[in-house]
């Protein structure tokens, strides 16, 4: 019986680590899908735009603690015995396992199940438990440990943070930047590509620093047409044509006047609409020259 039983635990932990396999297959799916995202975030543009970007696929856990306490009936005598202290010791074993290969998945696994025959209590000397007083009459001692050993707990995750905060809690402004980035960077797509009012929610020191310099290197590869109210989308991007658009609502009409930034009626258009007309533009010429 001894050996039969070392034999079956053998091959549970050989099962236990095909199952891990197989998620590791999909997280290196994720990160050959992804690969354009990692390619970026190394790159040269990136670092010169020094955007704090960090982009990882891993296996991750997922709910474990509280699938195994629901599992367990922790009024009774073992390594998981009350609430407060199952939920305290699960925290550290987690906070102390790592899920990255199969031997440490199944090395967790194998702990866990070692805890749940023995009780590793302080002052328990390792007694000896029955697993199937310590499972609730909801489940069973097979349900438990194909729940362990399944490892359903875990999965293949993907993350991009931003300065270390996920997408989910970046700003409107810094989400939409990552976006324009990505479009613009990261999609090797050609065709043409429109973008309304790309500056909103950012400060023109980022619209200088970053959002410039993606549409600079865009453009080189396909056509980018920007609905804007900010010179420096317009004027800093060497904007090969500057589309001037004025509603007539007496007539119901639009116009439109398109040119060069050489072309002088093109360059009052654009101290006009968006710098806020020549005077406005001469009054911060001089303040800053005071500066």
């Amino acid at each position: 019986m001894p050996n039969l039983l070392a034999d079956a635990k053998a091959t549970r932990s050989r099962l236990a680590k095909e199952i891990h396999d197989q998620i590791q297959a999909m997280v290196d799916e994720y990160r050959r899908f992804y690969g354009p995202v990692q390619e970026f975030v190394n790159s040269p543009e990136q670092r010169d735009m020094n955007l704090p970007l960090d982009f990882q696929v891993r296996v991750e856990e997922s709910g474990f603690a509280q699938q195994l306490s629901s599992r367990l009936n922790q009024r009774v005598r073992g390594s998981f015995s009350g609430v407060d202290e199952s939920a305290r010791l699960l925290r550290t074993l987690l906070q102390e396992s790592s899920f990255a290969t199969a031997e440490e998945a199944v090395a967790f696994a194998e702990r866990i199940d070692d805890m749940l025959h023995f009780d590793r209590r302080d002052g328990q000397d390792g007694r000896e438990m029955r697993l199937q007083d310590q499972v609730r009459s909801v489940s069973s001692a097979r349900d438990l440990l194909d729940f362990v050993f399944g490892f359903d707990y875990l999965a293949p995750r993907y993350s991009l943070t931003y300065d270390g905060q996920e997408i989910g809690q970046l700003s409107p402004g810094e989400r939409g930047l990552l976006l324009l980035v990505f479009y613009l960077l990261v999609d090797k797509d050609d065709i043409p590509i429109v973008i309304d009012q790309p500056e909103e929610n950012l400060d023109n020191q980022t619209i200088y620093r970053i959002l410039v310099k993606c549409l600079k290197k865009a453009k080189a590869r396909r056509q980018v047409i920007i609905v804007t109210h900010n010179p420096n989308l317009a004027v800093v991007c060497d904007a090969e044509q500057i589309i001037h658009a004025a509603c007539d609502k007496q007539k119901g009409r639009f116009d439109y006047a398109s040119g060069a930034i050489e072309n002088p009626d093109t360059r009052a258009m654009v101290v006009d609409i968006l710098e806020g007309t020549k005077p406005a533009f001469r009054n911060r010429q001089s303040k800053y020259r005071l500066l």
